[in-house]
């Protein structure tokens, strides 16, 4: 599909610099006209009906928001609209998240690379509302390699991982690079929110998210945890301090949205593998009611971090393929075990298994809030807890809650995960696509994904792969006129002849039989 973007500034210099620094034909886009102010940028959206708007804030005649506020009473969510903007207008950025912008561009620090991401970022937006994904969907939550980077984390920040080698082995086929002095959690929360309604909230915290990921992006890795807290995973060199990367994405933050965090810096750590250590203890000073707006570190003392090697099989079963009995029964010997321990083990082990539950789960921010919709803190009633029986309530509650939802999601869960490798294999078509990868890439075993495949998806991983490439090939074809051996090294095939071998097998013809009936018709 080709999406039609316009681009609003009053500088022609700003207008040719973006019209020229993407390949927009590369992302699906054709750039369908320049507008010098307001009210010609509106009269194009009445004529071109466009995709995307990228605009200018203040521009003469009309600005960018009054379009932007326009264009939603009259069209509703389209087009999308990014927001072009300066150091100095902090108050109009917040009024355009409230007016869903999908993102802003700080034009003294724009370049390529951020042009191209935040671009992709909305024509990923624009292909699940035209084909809209069931209900809960987190629509900024990015491609499925980003979400699957997510539950890596999540994965690894509760400890959750059966072996090192199976977190290897997953952090390889992820790209993750752990090549650091040391590692570290920054557990942050918005605490000043002031939106009306849920779809503002999840704007303004997608937007916060966009802003530290920004922030931090050359020293860590930003992971959502629910509609109010993220962390930060820190890969620092010594004598590098997070605490001052974390002040600054704070200051970003507050300048920009107006919102304070509460930051709090956990121990570091040596290996990755070991970040719950750091992310235990960052949550151990945030209990401690960590003042807004300021990044408090980890003093020393004692740690306790509830061990979840014992569970952690039943726990994995439970989440990935909805299994109500054994998580049922895990959570029960969870609970029994917790109620002699101590609050800060309650505390960390029901955190744990909230993160997960969001996370992990499709729709699990509309699950869980589904569940405590009777609290007035929702589930965020767990940070009120503050005895090791009343964690214990809050993940009984939660059990009950998530049994009662995994009758009713069953077989519909499953064929959500073969929609999701199947985005996957979609946006990888360039890759050697194997299928025990593909399965550790998402945290699923080898047989478990290839049944699922079959049973849910209509046809076999090889299958499904295969004619995913040759519908690409046929696309490249028609449109770039490119030679046989430049789409077979496009779509990841070792040689020519194998991807003529392929072709043929789902076309009946070979593929230059296939361009010669193309060149005759």
């Amino acid at each position: 599909m080709n999406y039609k973007l316009l681009i609003a500034d009053d500088e022609p210099l700003v207008l040719v610099g973006l019209k020229s620094m993407l390949n927009w034909s590369e992302l699906d886009i054709s750039v369908e006209g320049l507008a010098h102010n307001g009210e010609e940028l509106m009269s194009m959206i009445e004529t071109v009906n466009p995709d995307i708007v990228i605009t200018d804030i203040k521009m003469p005649v009309k600005t960018g928001l009054e379009v932007m506020e326009e264009c939603r009473e009259r069209y509703g969510r389209l087009p999308l609209f990014i927001i072009l903007t300066s150091h100095e207008e902090y108050s109009f950025v917040k009024q355009a998240i409230s007016c869903q912008a999908v993102n802003y561009l700080i034009k003294l620090e724009l370049n390529q690379e951020v042009l191209k991401e935040t671009v992709t970022e909305a024509v990923g937006l624009l292909r699940n509302l035209k084909n809209p994904e069931p209900a809960g969907h987190y629509a900024g939550a990015g491609s499925v390699m980003n979400q699957l980077k997510d539950r890596f984390f999540v994965r690894l920040l509760n400890g959750l991982f059966e072996s090192q080698d199976r977190f290897q082995q997953q952090k390889k086929d992820l790209g993750i690079d752990d090549r650091a002095d040391e590692y570290s959690v920054c557990y942050c929360e918005i605490v000043s929110q002031d939106m009306a309604d849920h779809e503002q909230t999840v704007s303004l915290y997608s937007n916060v998210i966009s802003l530290v990921c920004e922030a931090v992006r050359q020293d860590g890795y930003v992971v959502s945890l629910d509609l109010h807290c993220f962390c930060i995973i820190f890969y620092q060199n010594r004598p590098d301090d997070p605490a001052e990367t974390a002040a600054h994405a704070l200051n970003l933050v507050r300048n920009y949205f107006s919102v304070d965090l509460r930051c709090s810096l956990g121990k570091p750590v040596e290996e990755l593998f070991h970040i719950q250590e750091s992310f235990a203890t960052a949550r151990m000073v945030h209990s401690g009611d960590a003042p807004p707006g300021k990044v408090v570190r980890f003093e020393g003392g004692e740690t306790k971090v509830f061990d979840m090697a014992e569970y952690r099989e039943a726990l994995t079963l439970g989440f990935q393929e909805l299994d109500f009995n054994s998580l049922a029964d895990v959570l029960s010997r969870m609970r029994k075990k917790l109620k002699t321990a101590g609050y800060p083990e309650a505390m960390d082990a029901a955190c744990g298994i909230l993160f997960m539950a969001r996370t992990l789960l499709p729709e699990g921010e509309e699950i869980i809030s589904q569940i405590f919709s009777g609290y007035p803190q929702g589930y965020r009633t767990l940070y009120e807890c503050s005895s090791a029986s009343a964690c214990c309530w809050w993940m009984e509650t939660l059990q009950n809650g998530l049994i009662e939802e995994f009758k009713n999601r069953h077989q519909d869960y499953r064929s959500r995960i073969v929609a999701q490798v199947q985005r996957y294999v979609d946006e990888n078509l360039d890759k050697k696509l194997l299928l025990s990868e593909v399965a550790s890439i998402h945290g699923l075993s080898q047989s478990y994904l290839s049944t699922l495949l079959s049973r849910y998806g209509g046809c076999s991983f090889v299958e499904y792969t295969s004619k995913a490439k040759v519908a690409a090939a046929k696309r490249m074809m028609c449109d770039e006129k490119l030679l046989i051996q430049d789409i077979a090294e496009r779509l990841g095939y070792e040689n020519a002849f194998y991807f003529s071998k392929v072709f043929k097998k789902y076309e009946g013809v070979s593929p230059r039989d296939y361009i010669q009936q193309m060149v005759i018709r």
